[in-house]
C-alpha cells in the first residue's frame, strides 16, 4: 500500500542537502515551507490554517486510499518571524516569497492564499 513519508528540515540549506542527488521520477517529494513552530503551532497565522487543512487532507487521502505510489512530504521550517522576514533568508533567495508554500521538485508551487485542500491534495496525490 502506498503511503506518505514525513520528514522535517530546518531551513533551506538543510533541505538542499537532503535532496541532493534525488531522482524526482522514482522518489517524488512535496516540500511544505512554513514558519517555525513553538509548542506545535507556527508563529505564522496562515501556516496555522494550512496545517489544519493539511491534516484534513492527509486524513482524506488515507481513508480513500488515493495514493498510487509513495511520496515524501518534507516540511521545511523557514525560521521565526525575523529570520523569515530577512531578505537574505536562503528560501527567499531561491524564490519562496510567502508562507505557507507547497512545491514539487520539478518546480511547480502553490503559495498562500492558494493553499487550499484541493491544491494540497493535488500536490500529494499527483507529485
Amino acid at each position: 500500500m502506498s503511503k506518505i513519508v514525513f520528514s522535517e528540515v530546518q531551513g533551506y540549506n538543510e533541505l538542499t542537502s537532503k535532496l541532493e542527488g534525488r531522482d524526482v521520477k522514482t522518489n517524488p517529494a512535496v516540500i511544505y515551507y512554513c514558519g517555525n513552530r513553538t509548542d506545535g503551532k507556527s508563529w505564522c497565522p496562515d501556516c496555522v490554517r494550512s496545517d489544519e487543512v493539511l491534516t484534513e487532507v492527509l486524513k482524506e487521502i488515507e481513508e480513500k486510499k488515493l495514493l498510487n505510489r509513495d511520496v515524501e512530504l518534507i516540511t521545511c521550517f523557514v525560521g521565526d518571524r525575523p529570520t523569515w522576514k530577512d531578505p537574505e533568508n536562503p528560501a527567499r533567495r531561491v524564490g519562496i516569497t510567502s508562507i505557507p508554500t507547497f512545491t514539487r521538485l520539478e518546480g511547480k508551487s502553490v503559495s498562500d492564499p492558494d493553499v487550499t485542500a484541493e491544491n494540497i491534495r493535488e500536490f500529494l496525490v499527483n507529485p
